[in-house]
């Protein structure tokens, strides 16, 4: 949409500064993701690997207070530098930052204290009534107009939020995460262009019909670019505007069960035939009623469950040898008192030899988490890290999945994550016209440092883009390092965590986003 002037702002930014990738933790995963961001470590040392971690009743949801390591926030916060964080998902319970932060994605709702400081909160919601940390939507069930506004209401709220804040609040550094493009993208990548022909197609259309749906989808975007362009004003002349994304983005075609392979592979063994959870599923997913919609007072999740319902409930673990808990981990865990590293190897042998009907090669990777991740926190990932051949599959874990199948639009959506994500900068400083090469996202962690006038603590696993940087700036501004904290700096807030009524909500909003089942 850039190309064809649909997106001013963001052709602007391009024009004017850098454009290229940004490599995703692998899987590209939106709570590792962001995890590495924060951290400028990989999943191996922070200790975040999926939105669950495994607990003695199964599996529990993350929260901020399970990173481990310092994080952008307390790096920038020692240095008395003045912060304001918006809509970062993994950032609650709040951190107590120098500044305000304002949590996303894994809070539990606007009645939780989701702000710091804490009387924030009162303040944002009367100056900003309508702010939402989430939209309500599952996958969309009647006309995705409705999804569509409802996106566009939720990031104008938050658009009126960053303004109120930005003219309040004095910052040294200001983020703000538009999360909504991910909904978007989830639900409706079958209608989006991803190329100049079917911009102009959706342009034409957006025209000839007023009301309709492309309309709508080119309105939400033109949103996204207001709000670039607005943060672009507030930090024009003298800093440096950054674009990013977790992950990047494409098409969803195929489902495939991978413990249904390891079924038949003889690895796995189900306690009992899967046919209640299949009924259970199928009537949670007709909802004729639309109760998951209407009943979303934080009464109508009191004394729902608080752990997850995991894969693990359903097996025979005496006569299992390996598993996979998660479709958002994208991992196999091993389950034998024997040798792991020969059972590893038999896995990973069968895997890279797995064909499907038509003879193609079902998984393009398969690593020992050894070869993906390192640090102190290794224990804790999937033994094996395994993605499908063409990132348009993704493994499906559940107990009532089919070895292959196609995901249904109101199950799965039709798009899913890729590891390329988007990578824009410009301001002074920035070398106009240059490119990224192969930046990560543990990389920007030491590259704001080096921006800001902050030494980039050691042990970080990511490194100052300095390609990105004028000549003149890396003249003017060596590099420069320092000792990391011995202990744990990361910021901790003054919430203890989630109670039993706050991950029940938090759970079943990531179900309602397909991002967990059960």
């Amino acid at each position: 949409m850039m190309a064809v002037g649909l997106l001013p702002e963001f052709a602007r930014i391009r024009s004017d500064g850098v454009c290229g990738t940004l490599l995703s933790t692998l899987p590209p995963t939106t709570g590792p993701a962001w995890a590495s961001f924060m951290t400028g470590r990989n999943p191996g040392k922070h200790g975040i690997f999926d939105f669950s971690k495994p607990a003695a009743t199964g599996r529990e949801l993350i929260s901020y207070h399970d990173l481990r390591g310092e994080t952008l926030w307390s790096m920038l916060s020692r240095e008395g530098l003045r912060l304001g964080v918006i809509n970062v998902p993994v950032t609650y319970p709040p951190p107590q930052v120098n500044g305000y932060l304002v949590s996303g994605l894994l809070t539990p709702g606007e009645a939780s204290a989701f702000t710091h400081p804490r009387e924030l909160r009162q303040e944002l919601l009367g100056a900003v009534p309508d702010y939402r940390i989430h939209t309500w939507w599952r996958w969309p069930r009647r006309d995705p107009k409705e999804l569509v506004a409802d996106l566009i209401r939720c990031e104008s709220a938050r658009l009126k939020a960053a303004e109120y804040l930005l003219d309040r609040l004095p910052t040294d550094f200001f983020m703000m995460v538009v999360s909504s493009t991910d909904h978007l993208q989830h639900y409706l990548w079958h209608l989006l262009p991803t190329d100049e022909e079917a911009a102009l197609r959706l342009a034409a259309e957006a025209r000839s019909r007023p009301g309709g749906l492309s309309a709508l989808i080119l309105e939400f975007y033109r949103l996204v670019d207001h709000v670039l362009g607005l943060v672009r004003q507030r930090v024009e002349p003298d800093g440096q505007l950054f674009v990013i994304s977790d992950h990047g983005f494409g098409t969803l075609d195929r489902l495939i069960g991978i413990n249904r392979w390891l079924q038949s592979q003889g690895m796995l063994r189900w306690r009992r035939p899967p046919l209640l959870p299949r009924l259970l599923r199928a009537a949670a997913r007709a909802d004729f009623l639309y109760l998951r919609r209407r009943l979303r007072s934080p009464s109508a999740v009191r004394g729902r469950r608080s752990s997850l319902a995991t894969v693990r409930d359903h097996l025979d673990l005496s006569r299992t040898l390996a598993y996979a808990a998660s479709e958002t981990e994208q991992g196999i865990y091993l389950n034998s008192a024997a040798d792991h590293g020969e059972l590893a190897e038999d896995i990973l042998a069968r895997l890279r030899g797995w064909r499907d009907p038509d003879g193609e090669p079902v998984v393009g990777s398969a690593l020992r988490k050894e070869d993906v991740y390192h640090g102190e926190h290794l224990a804790a990932a999937p033994d094996i890290i395994c993605l499908a051949h063409g990132e348009s599959s993704v493994f499906d874990p559940r107990p009532t999945a089919r070895l292959f199948q196609r995901p249904g639009r109101r199950d799965k959506g039709t798009g899913t994550h890729r590891r390329e994500g988007i990578l824009l900068a410009c301001g002074p400083g920035i070398a106009s016209g240059a490119q990224s090469q192969g930046a990560r996202i543990y990389d920007l962690v030491p590259t704001f440092l080096h921006l800001l006038g902050v030494p980039v603590p050691d042990g970080l696993d990511g490194r100052i883009l300095t390609e990105l940087l004028s000549p003149d700036l890396q003249a003017r501004r060596p590099v420069s390092q320092a000792r990391a904290p011995e202990r744990d700096a990361a910021l901790r807030g003054e919430v203890a965590g989630y109670s039993v009524d706050d991950a029940n909500e938090v759970a079943n909003r990531l179900r309602d986003l397909g991002y967990i089942d059960g």
